[in-house]
Parts: C-alpha cells; sequence; structure tokens
C-alpha cells in the first residue's frame, strides 16, 4: 500500500554517530554513549542531508556539532 502521507523513517550512519529523523529517541542515544543529531519533516535521504540540526547528543555535540548546521555537515563531524 502506498500512501503519499505515509511517514518514513530515516536514518544515516557515519563512522562516529548517527543522523536520525525524529521517529527516533535520541535521549535512548545518549544513554547509550552514542552521538546522533536530529532532523525533522523530511521524506528523502537528499532532503535529509540537506536539512538543518535540531537536536543532538551531548557525544555529538563534543565533536562540534550545533543545532542550525545542516545535517550534511554534522555527519562530515562524524567521520
Amino acid at each position: 500500500m502506498t500512501d503519499a502521507k505515509q511517514l518514513a523513517a530515516i536514518m544515516i550512519k557515519a563512522p562516529k554517530g548517527f543522523a536520525v529523523c525524529a521517529h527516533f529517541n535520541l535521549r535512548t542515544m545518549e544513554t547509550h554513549g552514542i552521538a546522533a543529531v536530529m532532523f525533522k519533516d523530511v521524506k528523502s535521504t537528499e532532503q535529509a542531508l540537506a536539512a538543518k540540526v535540531v537536536d543532538a547528543t551531548s557525544q555529538a555535540k563534543a565533536l562540534g556539532i550545533k543545532s542550525g548546521m545542516s545535517v550534511r555537515e554534522a555527519l562530515q563531524k562524524m567521520m
């Protein structure tokens, strides 16, 4: 079944962490020591890479990642 409103759960892995959509739980990733950033309102990987970081775990922040930077830039910091 395909629906134009069908939700997409997107996760992009980098060597030092992840970029995830809002369907994932950053608090859980934080407690497991995972560097992760969150983005919202995207329907494809291409849109995710262009999206802005809306939240990040402390482990991601330690890599120099900040809210408002592009997900692509955040992933480069996780390389």
